[in-house]
């Protein structure tokens, strides 16, 4: 029989298209009705000839075979064992765009063959779309979505426009060719306990439905400024410490609707109009703007580029107004100091006590020392089961979704702890360490050995107490911490050492800086080197070849000589 033939043939009973071409033998795809899309691969050989029991299925009319294949194929999705592989495609993962096929050839990567091979670990909170939101809970959401929509408005960010005013604006922007203007909004449907519920916390519906506009539609968006600071993890770490050591309350306040309550725009500044909802469904939530009704924007609302930074205006203008003081080194820290600038009296961040900030579960002890952990997304964190077939082959490399999932169940009971220490006797101590010639360029640790040409160095910067300083067993406070792969080919594990050292005083030197404006030093660029020498900083290595090198007036280089300059 001739493929045209059997295509003829197969078309009264399957609705097919054709897809790009993603394999070198070719490959056509079919989707059965009231199925899910299934594959059947064809040679290119214009003369093949088909098994007869296909052929009589397909004239009978009967069950399927492909239809057979995706009824097995579910039956394994819902199994909570391991089955044998079913090939390359088994009906279960939706098909690759071209661009995805040809990133997986170019890098030699595999494809999944099981259906328990790959599972993406889910933490945070996802997005539901309307029409997998269970009837049951379609109330809560829709509660949700007038409040959504009720915050614009009790925020100022809209002012509805009337019917009439809604067509002039529309005539208007479709004759001067500015209809990017209008953008049409969806609503992100949410649970705020997704990444808090576990086992041990089965926590109930809590819907949440955010209004957000297509900003990329925004093409005004490109001309305004969009960069908004956030507060770093070395300041979070700071603040704990500082507070912890000064014996202050921490407290946690969250605004609501941060965005909305931004800088008003001005009055030739932007333009910008939300229209009606484009649903899919009769029962999903709309706006209340009437039909070809509109809103016009009078803030940042969410979706907006430039949303973050007007609140972040609107944020530093308000704190300044009573009297906090911007940091020099991170604009999204703010300290309060005494009436005669020498105190520091606090930092900002109501919550108190015990509360989640960022994923983190922060809780301040009765000593006022601080414990940061992450229990509930430990206990979130799933195994990735495989194939037994998959784990019998100890030597081949993880495919994209396991190895970027991969990773080991570590306990939820650790924590880090910010206890007071004597702030004024403290100092930094830089701890380096570095592995020569263990990565890749891409930074993992690839299949050939001879690909290992980079070296991997890893930091830790460490608030530490007066004992510790001395070299004795103390307490310390840890800043910041990195792992990563070193930029520079290194020729010898001295060459990795130094390299990784370098970079870790270069960290360690910013966040003497930080300590140093904390404790009321100028950071100003005439008075940045005295303010950080009057902060003790040691770096800690393990490698004696840095040490003697370092401090020596007749080092030696070996054959990587530009060393020198960075001895120097």
């Amino acid at each position: 029989m001739l493929l045209e033939d059997l295509l003829k043939l197969i078309k009264r009973m399957l609705e097919f298209q054709r897809c790009p071409k993603l394999h070198e033998r070719g490959l056509l795809m079919f989707k059965l009705k009231n199925y899910k899309t299934i594959s059947l691969r064809l040679k290119q050989d214009p003369d093949l000839v088909l098994p007869d029991a296909l052929l009589t299925s397909v004239l009978n009319q009967g069950e399927h075979p492909l239809k057979l294949l995706q009824e097995q194929a579910e039956r394994e999705k819902q199994s909570d064992h391991a089955v044998h592989d079913n090939g390359t495609w088994h009906g279960i993962w939706p098909l690759p765009s071209r661009s995805e096929w040809n990133a997986r050839r170019h890098h030699g990567l595999l494809w999944p063959r099981g259906s328990h091979e790959v599972d993406a670990v889910q933490t945070a909170r996802k997005e539901y779309k309307w029409k997998d939101i269970p009837k049951a809970d379609r109330p809560a959401f829709h509660a949700a979505a007038k409040a959504g929509w009720q915050v614009w408005v009790d925020n100022g960010a809209v002012e509805v426009l009337s019917k009439a005013q809604a067509d002039e604006v529309r005539a208007r922007l479709k004759s001067t060719g500015k209809q990017s203007c209008l953008l049409t909004p969806r609503f992100v449907y949410t649970d705020k306990h997704d990444g808090l519920r576990t086992p041990s916390k089965p926590l109930p519906l809590k819907a949440n439905a955010r209004l957000v506009v297509p900003g990329f539609q925004d093409i005004t968006a490109y001309l305004v400024r969009r960069d908004a600071p956030t507060g770093s993890r070395t300041s979070h770490h700071f603040l704990l410490m500082y507070t912890a050591s000064k014996r202050w309350l921490l407290f946690s306040a969250d605004v609501k609707s941060a965005f909305l309550k931004g800088e008003n725009f001005g009055p030739d500044e932007r333009e910008l109009y939300v229209s009606q909802i484009r649903v899919s469904s009769p029962d999903e939530p709309l706006l209340p703007l009437g039909e070809g009704g509109l809103a016009k924007a009078k803030k940042g609302i969410f979706g907006l580029a430039d949303s973050p930074r007007r609140w972040y205006l609107r944020l530093n203008k308000s704190v300044t107004k009573l009297g906090w003081v911007r940091s020099e080194l991170d604009a999204a820290l703010w300290f309060l100091w005494s009436a005669d600038g020498t105190t520091l009296d606090g930092f900002g961040s109501l919550e108190s006590g015990s509360f989640t900030y960022c994923g983190k579960k922060i809780k301040q002890l009765a000593d006022f020392s601080i414990k940061v952990s992450m229990v509930e997304y430990h206990e979130n964190l799933k195994q990735i089961p495989m194939t037994g077939d998959r784990k019998k082959q100890l030597d081949q490399p993880n495919t994209v979704s396991s190895k970027d999932c991969l990773g080991v169940k570590a306990s939820s009971k650790f924590s880090l702890n910010f206890k007071p220490m004597d702030l004024d006797k403290c100092g930094l101590v830089t701890v380096s360490d570095a592995a020569l010639g263990n990565v890749s360029p891409d930074g993992s640790i690839g299949e050939d050995v001879f690909s290992r040409v980079h070296s991997q160095a890893a930091y830790a910067i460490l608030i530490a107490d007066e004992n510790m300083l001395a070299g004795k067993e103390g307490n310390f406070c840890l800043i910041d911490s990195r792992r990563h792969r070193l930029a520079r080919v290194c020729r010898s594990t001295f060459a990795a050492e130094l390299m990784s050292a370098e970079e870790a005083l270069d960290c360690g030197e910013f966040c003497r800086g930080m300590f140093a404006e904390t404790r009321g030093y100028s950071v100003d660029r005439r008075n940045v080197e005295a303010s950080n020498n009057a902060i003790p900083m040691i770096l800690v290595v393990d490698a004696k070849d840095v040490f003697d090198k370092s401090t020596s007036d007749t080092p030696s280089y070996g054959s990587q000589k530009s060393l020198a300059f960075t001895i120097s």
